[in-house]
């Protein structure tokens, strides 16, 4: 078994004359003849006469595997092969009035010499690729994952490796057909199975994510690439890398319900919620979030201010929105946290809203702001009837401090 190093050639499995060539002996494809040099140039198979890698001379049978980049080589020395053709043949001259039947022994021996080379040459195809699967299933299980072949027309499984067992908990008995492994699918996830199944027959690469059940009822998560191939004798089997992604979707699923309380909480505040990206390379703004409540509180169409974070300054009244600019543009200048207030339009009115945001920087360089809105208007409006009561009371402390000294000094 070998396959291409560079420009030479690495042997993979061990040699009867050099046990430990297996991954060490390295040859350029010239020292072994021109049927070397065919087989790396994508001939698959054929057999020749050549010599091996002590340079001497033997019968060649050479295959490259399918859907590999191995090749398998059998070869026999020319002596032993011919050996018992060469005594026949002494034979046959010595005995000269034998002629015919050394002639007929001679053509059965070559027929069984024919024989045997295509015994020997599907026995070294059968042990190349079983040789390959298993070393592919060896790879599998060490990266936790499992390979699998199924034929596309019976359904059968024709070979699973790698840590069927260990993600499944089934023996390797159980893996015999495609039913077989859809009974321990989600019956929910079935028929994308089957969908995916049919597009990769049709020739189109398939990715699928789907919940297993382990023999000990453990669900787990699973995602399945698959696509269809077409081996080296012309059959078709769809072939798939399946492996465990039960850590990954709880994450997911964790972070999803961790994303929806945060929201509903968010939604159960009375103000709105932001996120604000300031964008170091040109100073560009960009709202990353906003909740349903800051669109209720500002008026905002949440599409329109998406697409463009200015349109929530330009709803500043004219005569605070240049007291907001400048507190804005001090607050990304210095990193400190941002606070104002200021009159907005929101719908046909207007309305006192209080701004806070802290700032968090980011690697790349640009800035996050975290930040709420309130609607303070109620609280504007007692503020001014609280400060017209006073203003209101204190004039009339001075009225009356008035007539007090007036009266005084009427007394007098």
């Amino acid at each position: 078994l070998l396959r291409a190093e560079g420009q030479d050639v690495l042997f993979l499995s061990p040699l009867r004359h050099r046990a430990d060539a297996a991954l060490r002996l390295t040859l350029p494809p010239a020292a072994h003849g021109p049927h070397i040099e065919k087989l790396m140039k994508g001939q698959p198979r054929f057999t020749a006469t050549s010599r091996d890698y002590r340079q001497e001379p033997v019968l060649s049978y050479t295959a490259s595997i399918g859907g590999t980049p191995w090749h398998l080589i059998a070869q026999q020395g020319e002596e032993e092969v011919y050996a018992r053709q060469r005594a026949a043949t002494r034979v046959a001259l010595v005995s000269g009035g034998l002629g015919l039947l050394a002639l007929y022994g001679l053509a059965g021996l070559q027929w069984r010499l024919y024989t045997q080379q295509r015994r020997l040459a599907a026995l070294s195809t059968a042990v190349a690729r079983k040789t390959a699967d298993q070393q592919l299933g060896e790879l599998a299980s060490s990266v936790k994952a499992v390979l699998w072949e199924i034929d596309p027309v019976s359904g059968a499984i024709t070979f699973i490796g790698g840590a069927h067992t260990t993600l499944s908990g089934y023996p390797r008995e159980y893996w015999s057909t495609q039913d077989a492994w859809l009974n321990i699918v989600a019956p929910e996830d079935r028929p994308r199975i089957r969908a995916g199944l049919q597009r990769a027959i049709g020739g189109q690469p398939v990715v699928l994510e789907y919940r297993m059940t382990r023999a000990d009822g453990r669900i787990i998560w699973i995602e399945d690439t698959f696509e269809l191939t077409v081996n080296s004798e012309g059959g078709t089997r769809l072939r798939g890398l399946a492996h465990d992604i039960t850590a990954r979707k709880e994450a997911e699923i964790s972070l999803a319900l961790s994303h929806e309380r945060y929201a509903e909480l968010v939604e159960r505040i009375p103000v709105g919620v932001y996120t604000l990206r300031h964008h170091a390379a040109n100073g560009a703004l960009q709202f990353e979030y906003l909740s349903d409540r800051m669109s209720e509180i500002t008026g905002l169409d949440r599409t329109a201010a998406m697409a463009d974070a200015n349109v929530a300054f330009a709803e500043a009244l004219d005569e605070d929105r240049p007291h907001l600019l400048a507190a804005t543009q001090q607050a990304f200048l210095s990193g400190q946290p941002f606070a104002d207030e200021g009159r907005f339009r929101v719908g046909g009115s207007v309305r006192w809203l209080r701004l806070r945001s802290s700032p968090t920087q980011l690697p790349g360089g640009d800035t996050l702001w975290n930040g709420v809105v309130a609607d303070i208007t109620e609280s504007k409006a007692i503020e001014a009837a609280l400060r017209k009561e006073i203003e209101t009371r204190r004039a009339r402390e001075r009225d009356l401090s008035r007539l007090g000294r007036l009266y005084a000094a009427l007394s007098q």
